[in-house]
């Protein structure tokens, strides 16, 4: 009896891990762990060039470091951060013409300051990659009937609450909301802005063809404006109402007039040119809406830490558990731009954090900017890949 009862306990315990670790995943108990690498571990690591990567981290330091903001994750002991994080910078500064000049040398300084530390969620490797990019708009500085929608620079009278302050369950947890009388209430919704709640104001900045331009430029956070008389001008993020983010293809999927493989950039906009009387309903179902200011051609594109973002080098992440400025290595899958709907293609590569987006949420996500032109709107567009993620933190810091 005795022998048959140890097989059966050991087919018992090979069935139940699965359940019993989905339900420990789905429970939401799973955390974010780091596990210290070598550089050697990283496949890939002495073919990528990364001197283009240094050149964005560079930028990064110019706007972050020294400064108290932006937050450093629950995961890093702050003051210790952000000493170690100046003090790389000030390195980097110091040997920028020597490190800038090879891939070889940037790999140098990335492996002398720098320990990677791959990251995993409970029994999860790998995150979801998606892909923006500078849309190119046709649009007016002044109104026309051939240019209908407006885009509007930041009202200013947004109020933002850290409920942290508050409450210490809370901390990190923020919205965006404005003055009513004594009251603190929600911003006015994408909907609302387009019916006229900030008409009169004179925030209209540009005039531009249709409205998924509009809507588009707003999920991608910046691009470019060919104005009438051929010139152009650049158009950059200025901040937001606060709202959630609930884009397009999710609605398309959720309300069954897409599948979830289905949908690209390429595809929404097609189904929506089809379905022009669903057009403003789809749109308005996303709350979101950001504002920009008009930028000197050549000027930007900017990420939210400041920094001008550099094409396949710089990324998008949620800074609740990535910091941003650092280096992050991703092996993953993009788009073929000559076959987008056919085999991805394989990438290893060091990437910089510099930017924060409303979908962008989660510890393993990352949003990768392709930079401007036809065949970055081709691979940013069809964008829904897998990636593992190793974090390059400063020497000295313990996750």
């Amino acid at each position: 009896m005795r022998r048959l009862l140890f097989p059966i306990a050991l087919l018992l315990l090979f069935v139940a891990l699965p359940i019993v670790g989905a339900l420990w995943l789905a429970s939401g108990e799973a955390r974010l762990s780091f596990r210290e690498i070598r550089f050697s571990d990283l496949e890939g690591w002495a073919e990528d060039g990364p001197d283009r990567a240094f050149e964005a981290f560079l930028k990064s330091c110019a706007t972050l470091s020294g400064k108290s903001s932006p937050p450093v994750p629950k995961y890093f002991e702050a003051s210790e951060y952000r000493n170690a994080f100046t003090g790389v910078c000030v390195l980097a500064e110091t040997g920028k013409d020597q490190f800038s000049e090879s891939g070889a040398a940037a790999r140098t300084f990335f492996e002398n300051n720098f320990t990677p530390y791959r990251l995993r969620v409970g029994w999860k490797s790998k995150g979801r990659l998606t892909g923006y990019y500078e849309p190119l708009l046709e649009a007016s500085l002044t109104p026309h009937p051939d240019y209908p929608v407006p885009l509007h620079g930041n009202p200013g009278d947004q109020i933002t609450v850290d409920l942290g302050k508050f409450r210490e369950n809370l901390k990190g947890t923020t919205f965006v909301g404005r003055l009513e009388g004594r009251k603190v209430i929600p911003y006015y919704t994408r909907e609302e802005i387009l019916d006229g709640a900030l008409e009169g104001r004179g925030l209209e900045i540009l005039w531009v063809k249709d409205p998924f331009s509009a809507y588009n430029i707003q999920i991608q956070g910046s691009g470019r404006a060919r104005l009438p008389d051929g010139t152009f001008i650049g158009i950059g993020y200025a901040g937001k109402n606060g709202h959630a983010n609930t884009l397009a293809g999710r609605v398309l999927v959720a309300e069954g007039y897409m599948e979830k493989d289905q949908v690209s950039l390429q595809s929404i906009k097609k189904w929506l040119e089809q379905n022009p009387g669903k057009l403003e309903y789809i749109l308005n179902k996303n709350a979101s809406y950001v504002f920009f200011r008009l930028l000197e051609e050549g000027d930007g594109p900017f990420g939210s830490a400041g920094a001008i973002l550099t094409a396949e080098r710089s990324i998008a992440v949620d800074p609740a558990y990535i910091p941003l400025g650092l280096p992050v290595w991703i092996s993953g899958s993009a788009p073929d731009p000559d076959n987008p709907t056919g085999d991805p293609i394989r990438f290893r590569r060091l990437f910089i954090a510099q930017d924060t987006g409303g979908a962008i949420k989660g510890e393993l996500r990352a949003d990768i900017f392709y930079g401007f032109g036809e065949r970055a709107e081709v691979i940013a567009g069809h964008m829904n890949n897998q990636g593992a993620f190793t974090l390059l933190l400063p020497n000295g810091v313990t996750p």
